[in-house]
């Protein structure tokens, strides 16, 4: 409460708002739990396979039966963890990793409006822009995490489309030159 009520976070979300924007929950929706197939092995994605520096999932344990919850990965959606948000653990998910299994930390969104750029939205809510707003959202004091209302309420900047893909552009270049 005492990081939620600071009046830094009051005065951050009123400068936020000074602009164009939207929130998060107002252009992705939650991606409804499905049921996970039976298999012999699964792919899991768990904290340590989001690659907090890129923003990619960088690869799956193989298990061959799921011990906790677990929720299925859909391709052209995002994952937001609830835990570790500081660190923008964020991913996109690929046809690639479509079908993975991934902890029940990790909540799940899809594009809400046609129009809405998923790689756009993905940069933002890995940007100082949005964690800033999570590091004043998080509960908990041993496994600090950031709740769903507080993941929708996060305020997304909306500037005009060329920019939103001058923007996707210029971190895609980057992560591919640190790939390289």
């Amino acid at each position: 409460d005492f990081l939620y009520l600071n009046p830094f976070r009051e005065r951050l979300i009123k400068t936020l708002k000074q602009h164009p924007h939207a929130k998060l929950i107002d252009l992705l929706k939650p991606v409804p739990q499905s049921k996970i197939p039976f298999r012999d092995f699964y792919q899991v994605v768990d904290q340590e396979q989001v690659d907090d520096r890129t923003g990619r999932i960088t690869e799956a344990k193989e298990v061959p039966f799921l011990g906790s919850s677990k929720r299925l990965l859909k391709s052209n959606s995002i994952i937001i963890s609830k835990m570790q948000s500081r660190y923008g653990k964020v991913a996109l998910v690929s046809n690639q990793e479509d079908g993975y299994v991934a902890s029940s930390e990790f909540l799940q969104y899809s594009s809400r409006l046609a129009d809405v750029n998923l790689k756009y939205v993905w940069v933002a809510l890995r940007s100082a822009y949005a964690l800033l707003q999570w590091k004043y959202s998080v509960t908990g004091a041993s496994r600090m995490r950031i709740g769903p209302k507080e993941i929708g309420e996060t305020i997304i900047p909306l500037p005009p489309k060329e920019v939103q893909r001058r923007i996707v552009d210029t971190v895609e270049s980057k992560i591919k030159k640190s790939d390289e």
